[in-house]
């Protein structure tokens, strides 16, 4: 039975991830983990995509996993694409779904700039109550603010650029949601058309927060894409 890893998104948890494990283990040896700063996972001095790739490499010696698949929702997804570059032959498959691939600076600010815990807090309360529940009452604000660094760092120096898609050699499906409203199809197909034999596939009806996403649709999915790997 394949091991599959199931990374979760930025400012989410393993958590949210399991509606999905539940459906999936039936047909795969599951794994979830926290990235650092989220969930129950203490936070560490330094934070971005490089340490929670780390963690997966680690969480992968650790638990003497040898070519484990990856389902990577959002911020996932690119953990996972990076890990692959910098880690070859750890991987035998990603799935991405709602993996935001086209970042610049402009644009990555302006995403930054949203995540004002108190704002968030006095203008989108049940949002900030989610947070917290995630997260602890005394981490989510911290949360917030590493995660905006992270972006506006992605904004300036992209992580996974066209050269380091082409270097993936295993097989890869970018998943996106038709009423995806903060990942494109262009920048979707665009990373998928860089990456050699890569697949895109669209989900009807389906928008971009993981908990409205049709979790046997995707469960369905994700079967299908890695039956081919054995």
């Amino acid at each position: 039975m394949q091991h599959l890893l199931l990374l979760h998104g930025a400012l989410g948890s393993a958590e949210q991830l399991k509606p999905l494990q539940q459906l999936l283990a039936p047909s795969f040896h599951i794994h979830l983990l926290d990235f650092a700063g989220h969930g129950t996972a203490p936070s560490q001095e330094i934070f971005g995509i490089p340490v929670f790739a780390e963690q997966v490499r680690l969480y992968c010696q650790t638990h003497a996993i040898e070519q484990a698949a990856v389902f990577g929702y959002s911020m996932g997804g690119y953990v996972a694409l990076h890990l692959a570059a910098q880690q070859p032959g750890l991987l035998s498959g990603i799935i991405t779904l709602g993996t935001k691939m086209d970042w610049q600076s402009e644009a990555a600010a302006r995403e930054a700039a949203r995540l004002d815990p108190d704002k968030i807090s006095e203008k989108v309360p049940a949002f900030a109550a989610r947070l917290a529940a995630l997260h602890g009452e005394g981490n989510w604000k911290q949360l917030l603010g590493h995660t905006a660094s992270m972006m506006r760092s992605l904004g300036e120096a992209p992580l996974v650029t066209p050269a380091i898609l082409r270097s993936i050699s295993i097989p890869v499906w970018y998943l996106l949601g038709e009423k995806d409203q903060m990942v494109s199809e262009s920048e979707t197909r665009l990373a998928q058309e860089q990456t050699p034999g890569a697949k895109m596939i669209i989900l009807p009806d389906t928008p971009h927060p993981i908990e409205q996403v049709e979790m046997s649709m995707l469960a369905k999915q994700i079967i299908d894409s890695l039956a081919i790997i054995v």
